[in-house]
């Protein structure tokens, strides 16, 4: 579970990806290992690059959404065909 959280708030925060060249295939791959990140970096060549993901509004209003709850919602109420709804009280008695 903890891992579904962090995950709704990094793709709320925005979200950054490391991307490595396969030097077999000659296409991007997304790198999450750190030590995969660090030899990267410390290579000295230019075969990563990082990719930034906007934050997401949606994620966002979601996790206020179930940490405040939803704000009120206005509801109409109408009778047949739109017309006023009639209330009436029977007493027991």
């Amino acid at each position: 579970m903890k891992d579904v959280l962090e995950a709704q708030l990094d793709t709320a925060k925005g979200v950054q990806h490391m991307m490595a060249k396969d030097s077999k295939t000659g296409q991007w791959i997304q790198v999450t290992d750190p030590a995969v990140m660090l030899a990267c970096l410390n290579s000295g060549e230019s075969f990563y690059k990082i990719v930034a993901q906007n934050p997401n509004v949606q994620a966002q209003k979601d996790i206020f959404d179930r940490l405040m709850d939803q704000p009120a919602r206005q509801i109409d109420i109408a009778g047949p065909d739109g017309a006023p709804l009639e209330i009436v009280v029977k007493k027991p008695w």
